[in-house]
């Protein structure tokens, strides 16, 4: 796995159907990688101490597209948070400036960029205390 250290930005957190396991919190953030500044790298990621922590989210993908291709699975979970940022609903969150770290499980180079990014990289996201507050408020305790 690749560490990516504390940074601040913009954090859009949803909660989705993540097939098995049920509901789970995803993150959306974009990742600059170079010296651009730009989110050439779109990291979707579960949130650590959440339902769906440590989801593989391909396979979800799989079961929405029907494809097995990397490139078709990246881009699908690509749009899925790109539509959260865009969408207010109440079971997403949009965190403008927050704290995260992740770490990285698994990188895809596109080969067209996507929502303006490059790849895609998926794996855990960690947030501090009160966006996690923010991000379990999403998948409600059963009584």
């Amino acid at each position: 796995m690749q560490r990516v250290p504390a940074r601040r930005g913009r954090v859009t957190v949803w909660r989705m159907d993540l097939g098995p396991r049920g509901r789970g919190v995803l993150a959306y953030v974009p990742l600059a990688t170079d010296d651009r500044g730009f989110g050439d790298t779109a990291v979707i990621a579960s949130v650590a101490g959440t339902p769906g922590e440590g989801a593989d989210l391909f396979p979800v993908a799989t079961a929405a597209t029907g494809s097995l291709t990397e490139e078709v699975l990246a881009r699908w979970l690509i749009c899925m948070g790109w539509a959260a940022r865009l969408t207010k609903a109440p079971s997403n969150a949009d965190l403008p400036d927050t704290e995260w770290a992740a770490e990285l499980a698994r990188t895809v180079r596109l080969e067209k960029s996507a929502y303006g990014h490059e790849a895609l990289a998926v794996g855990r996201i960690e947030l501090p205390p009160d966006a996690m507050a923010q991000a379990a408020a999403l998948v409600p305790v059963p009584a």
